[in-house]
């Protein structure tokens, strides 16, 4: 079981998204690529350029292949762990939503059921 992060627009309650708590398997093997599918739009930037500027710096000599995948693998590491709390942060201060509830979920359907009929009680 998961934790899930149940967040409500500010203006408009009936406006929810959930959000996963804890490490992103999705963000690991992804990684900037999640960040842009998620909005998170300066991290995955960043993200990216870091892997355009390793990845050049390996096919000009400067860095072998060894030192690129660990670069690569602390990267994706650096996504799974982190990617969810900065999607949560993105979404509280940029797209403004509040957190209401925290639930330990199989699912984000089941989060959302759950959370659904607490409101209608």
């Amino acid at each position: 079981m998961s934790l899930y992060c149940i967040l409500e627009k500010k203006s408009n309650s009936l406006d929810v998204n959930i959000a996963k708590i804890g490490f992103s398997k999705l963000a690991f093997v992804f990684s900037f690529i999640w960040g842009f599918s998620n909005g998170i739009y300066l991290y995955a930037l960043i993200s990216f350029l870091f892997f355009i500027i390793s990845l050049y710096l390996t096919s000009f000599g400067v860095l072998d292949f060894e030192a690129f995948a660990i670069i690569m693998l602390l990267n994706s590491f650096y996504w799974g762990i982190f990617g969810n709390a900065i999607f949560i942060n993105f979404l509280i201060k940029s797209k403004n939503y509040k957190p209401v509830q925290v639930l330990n979920s199989e699912s984000k359907f089941t989060a959302l059921i759950t959370r659904l009929s607490e409101i209608s009680k």
